[in-house]
C-alpha cells in the first residue's frame, strides 16, 4: 500500500504503524529548484529575463509539486489577463510569477509549521504539562 504526503505529522499513528516502510524526503535545495524550473520552462515560452535560478532563489520551502503549481498558476494569470483586457497574448514574464507568489503558500511551510508545533507539544509533554493519548 504505497502513499505519500507533504504533511506526515497529520497522519494517524495507527495508520503509520501499518505502513511497511517510511522514507522522509527533503525539500529541493536551490540548485534542485533551479533544475526543476528549467525543465518546466522548456514547456513554456519564456523571455531571457526570466531565469530559473532567480525564481529558485525566492521559492525556498517549495516542493517540486509546488513549483509545478507555481508555473501553472503563472500561465493562468497570463491567460486571465489576456481574457480580461482583450489584449494580445505575450510570453510569461517575471511579473506573472511575482503576482502568483504573493498568494501562494508552499507545502514545505506547512511541514515546518507542524514541526515547530510538534516541538512545543513534545516539550510540554516532557514537562508533564500536556497529557497525550498515544
Amino acid at each position: 500500500m504505497p502513499g505519500a504526503t507533504n504533511r506526515p505529522g497529520d497522519i494517524d499513528q495507527a495508520f503509520l504503524r501499518r505502513m511497511p516502510q517510511q522514507q522522509q524526503l527533503c525539500l529541493p535545495g536551490l540548485q534542485d529548484r533551479a533544475s526543476i524550473l528549467t525543465i518546466m520552462f522548456q514547456k513554456m515560452t519564456m523571455p531571457p529575463s526570466c531565469k530559473p535560478l532567480d525564481l529558485a532563489r525566492v521559492t525556498e520551502h517549495y516542493s517540486g509539486s509546488d513549483l509545478k503549481e507555481l508555473c501553472r498558476r503563472a500561465v493562468m494569470e497570463r491567460v486571465n489577463d489576456v481574457m480580461k483586457n482583450n489584449s494580445t497574448p505575450r510570453p510569461l514574464d517575471v511579473r506573472d510569477f511575482q503576482t502568483v507568489l504573493k498568494g501562494m503558500h508552499p507545502a514545505g511551510v506547512a511541514s515546518i509549521d507542524f514541526k515547530q508545533k510538534q516541538r512545543v507539544e513534545d516539550a510540554l509533554k516532557n514537562n508533564g504539562m500536556l497529557g497525550g493519548m498515544d
